[in-house]
């Protein structure tokens, strides 16, 4: 299965930041307490990808990899749905309480576990070198 990585989130990055990434590969986030983190406390914390189906029109900073080129026991897929609605409360939107619920009770499955049971977004918990990624087009 083939997983999109964007460089710098909702950031555009720049070519010079794109070859670092090539050359040195992503650094999971172990340590970094952010508001998500509050919202999410069961999502692992690692690099984050989008499946296929999932990606935006944006490919200009998009790096991709193929989940062949990964130790699959620190693969977690985590519910899309939860991440967008975390998305929307820290970016001030008023929620309901049944989706801090939500939020609360969203697990992760790990990669062999993963049945397609929801829209996922992917989590690596480990480091990446630079050698199994690829610039989309």
């Amino acid at each position: 299965m083939k997983l999109y990585h964007y460089i710098n989130g909702n950031e555009i990055a720049d070519d010079a930041t794109i070859a670092q990434v090539l050359e040195n590969g992503l650094q999971a986030n172990r340590g970094k307490w952010t508001d998500i983190d509050e919202l999410l406390p069961s999502r692992p914390k690692g690099i984050f990808f989008w499946g296929e189906d999932n990606i935006k029109v944006r490919t200009s900073d998009l790096v991709s990899l193929d989940t062949s080129d990964l130790d699959t026991d620190k693969l977690y897929a985590f519910p899309a749905e939860a991440a967008q609605v975390a998305d929307m409360a820290i970016c001030g939107y008023e929620l309901v309480p049944a989706a801090y619920d939500f939020m609360a009770e969203a697990r992760a499955v790990p990669f062999s576990e993963f049945k397609g049971q929801f829209a996922a977004e992917w989590i690596y918990t480990s480091d990446i070198p630079g050698s199994v990624l690829s610039k989309e087009k």
